[in-house]
Order: structure tokens, then C-alpha cells, then sequence
């Protein structure tokens, strides 16, 4: 019972922490595209604010869970080593 607790919540963890990553790249991608456009059509700048805000805000909810998916591992590590299960055992 133990061991299928720790493997769901290394799932979990998993998943969130790709989730972190995608969302942290997807807004680094994001803008730089932002950049680009805004140098090659300067016509666009006035809404590029407001975009703008919405890619950072976009890439602190990225690193939040992230945090989140690194914090969950080492609560996961914490309770497969409460239940005696060997993790690091040579």
C-alpha cells in the first residue's frame, strides 16, 4: 500500500513539474516572438503591453509550479522514507 502511494505521488510530481517547465518555456518562446514582432512591425507596440504582461504572468505561474512539483518530490521522499521504504539504499 505504501509503495502505490509513493509511486501515484511520484507521478503527480512528475507531471507537475513538466507542466512548470512547459509553461516557463512556452513563455520564454513567447517572448521572444513578442520581441521580434514589436522590432520588425513597430505599429504593434501599442498592444504589446498588455501581451507582454500576459507572458510573464504566464512564466510566474510556470515557475510557481514548478516550485510546487520540486516541493512535492521532496514531500513524496519524505514519506517513502517515513514508511521505511529504502530509497537510497545500496
Amino acid at each position: 500500500m505504501g509503495f502505490m502511494i509513493f509511486v501515484i505521488a511520484s507521478l503527480i510530481t512528475g507531471f507537475t513539474t513538466l507542466i512548470g517547465i512547459i509553461l516557463i518555456v512556452d513563455s520564454l518562446f513567447a517572448d521572444a516572438y513578442l520581441g521580434y514582432l514589436g522590432r520588425t512591425y513597430p505599429e504593434i507596440r501599442s498592444w504589446g503591453y498588455t501581451e507582454y504582461r500576459r507572458i510573464k504572468e504566464r512564466s510566474l505561474a510556470g515557475m510557481y509550479v514548478f516550485i510546487g512539483g520540486v516541493a512535492l518530490l521532496g514531500l513524496t521522499l519524505l514519506i517513502g522514507e517515513m514508511n521505511h521504504f529504502p530509497l537510497f539504499a545500496g
